[in-house]
């Protein structure tokens, strides 16, 4: 943990970020607060990954412009496998 992680939009992503988020959970014996910036569509992959895993969310405004170029978003159907394995 305390390192920065760049988390992609696919199925690898967000198994990481599951394996992430409970291992901090069992470290600091709490739920997690998952915080992010909302950006449009780009946003709607990790909201829907929260969701489903049933984090707790926090979503801010989108603060400043950025072109961060096209990116790959995960199905509801990949989540489910994540979630289901």
């Amino acid at each position: 943990m305390g390192k920065v992680h760049q988390i992609y939009h696919t199925v690898e992503g967000f198994s990481f970020l599951k394996s992430k988020v409970e291992e901090l959970a069992m470290k600091i014996k709490e739920s997690v607060l998952a915080v992010y910036e909302a950006t449009g569509v780009y946003t709607k992959p990790l909201q829907r990954f929260l969701e489903k895993n049933e984090n707790k969310q926090s979503r801010s405004r989108r603060c400043n412009q950025r072109n961060s170029g096209k990116q790959k978003h995960i199905t509801r159907k990949q989540i489910k496998k994540i979630l289901n394995p």
